[in-house]
């Protein structure tokens, strides 16, 4: 394989394949899955970036250090469309990448059986390489620690891309990856104005506050609603033009945002702003796809301060609905990992225009009203249609 430079959220992961052991199809046994890899004269790695997706729960280990997991989150299955991105730092000389799965009893409908991964390797000298998942790898259907393995090819099931996987949505890595730089304040929110401003005023009511999780875990939509204006009506139909929303989420203080991770779909179009700043705009009516935005902080918000997300979303034709998820991704009171997730609900707030400055943190939205609530993800007005909302596996990385 040739060495190159790049940034593996670009990549669309076309060499890597689903992969199995070779036997049959069967997920109710634990399996192994493995890759040495030995430089070439004069290539030191220095680290590297895992992929990982599987239809069932797994383990990632890097010369037997556990790096990650992907178990079930909220009681359901681990989703093959969802994958994880994982760094490592890595041997000078030989590496072994190890991926675990656990064996799965449930229902007939599970995700399908396979494991897909993408490693990309970092060398001193700043060249880059890729592993792929591919027939260079191994597996054992005795993974734990007892007893001999027995380790054999692995059987290709199909490439990426292909049925029943379908591609996949690479997410960045857990909140306990990322590592703030310099904390950035906002000195008008220091209570030094004998009058509050319009955020020091809206953050000082708890129920506005970052809802920090314990454990870290993937950006879902099944929790979020489909929201909009009152204009609704009861065939789900609404006027067209564009309509103006808001959220904004407080921090406490020593709690400290690198990153928002947004899965977004909106029907028809959309611009958003975050702090004020423009992260998106998708132009075309492509009202049944998801869009994902990284969006990096150059210097990292902390509490007392607020994260302001500000979405314009136009209608064109028929329904008018907006749907989101959002990772914060940072630190927390304790310095460890901290990541709490903002969904779409009625605690947003809307405008029927697009007031000027309105994506701006301290315009005041007081006056606007609570969204409406119709729905969710899989309930709302698209559930006769079977819609899933999966089919733009990119994730685009903005840095503000």
């Amino acid at each position: 394989m040739a060495f190159f430079t790049a940034n593996i959220f670009g990549r669309d992961l076309k060499q890597s394949n689903w992969i199995w052991t070779n036997d049959e199809a069967d997920a109710s046994t634990a399996r192994a899955f493995q890759r040495v890899y030995t430089p070439e004269d004069g290539k030191i790695p220095v680290s590297a970036q895992i992929v990982v997706a599987s239809g069932q729960k797994h383990d990632l280990y890097v010369n037997n250090h556990h790096i990650g997991d992907e178990h079930d989150v909220d009681g359901r299955y681990a989703d093959q469309s969802l994958a994880r991105v994982r760094t490592a730092f890595l041997n000078p000389g030989q590496n072994v990448f190890t991926i675990k799965t656990h064996g799965r009893h449930g229902p007939v409908l599970l995700p399908p059986t396979g494991v897909l991964s993408s490693i990309v390797m970092t060398f001193n000298d700043g060249s880059q390489r890729e592993l792929p998942s591919d027939t260079e790898w191994v597996a054992t259907t005795l993974p734990n620690d007892e007893g001999e393995h027995h380790w054999g090819r692995v059987k290709v099931l199909g490439a990426y891309g292909d049925e029943p996987w379908g591609k996949i949505i690479v997410l960045p890595e857990p909140a306990s990856g990322y590592h703030g730089g310099h904390h950035h304040h906002n000195h008008k929110h220091h209570h030094q104005h004998a009058t509050p401003t319009f955020l020091e005023s809206y953050c000082s009511h708890v129920e506005n506050h970052l809802p920090p999780l314990t454990t870290p875990r993937l950006t879902y939509l099944n929790d979020a609603m489909w929201i909009w204006t009152n204009e609704t009506d009861s065939a789900f139909n609404d006027p067209l033009g564009s309509r103006a929303f808001r959220k904004i989420v407080c921090l406490d203080k020593g709690t400290t945002i690198n990153a928002l991770n947004i899965t977004i779909d909106l029907d028809d179009q959309f611009s958003i702003f975050v702090q004020g700043m423009s992260v998106a705009n998708s132009t075309a009516a492509t009202w049944d796809t998801t869009f994902h935005y990284l969006v990096n902080f150059s210097k990292p918000i902390s509490g007392p301060d607020a994260v302001v997300i500000a979405i314009e979303g136009t209608n064109v034709l028929g329904y008018g609905n907006l749907i989101t998820a959002i990772d914060f991704l940072g630190k927390g009171p304790s310095g460890t990992g901290l990541q709490g997730v903002v969904i779409s609900d009625h605690t947003w707030k809307f405008n029927l225009t697009v007031p000027t400055d309105f994506q701006q943190p301290e315009f005041d939205d007081s006056s606007w009203q609570n969204a409406h609530e119709y729905g969710t993800y899989a309930h709302g007005a698209y559930a006769a249609t079977g819609l899933a909302l999966v089919d733009n596996p990119t994730l685009n990385t903005v840095n503000l």
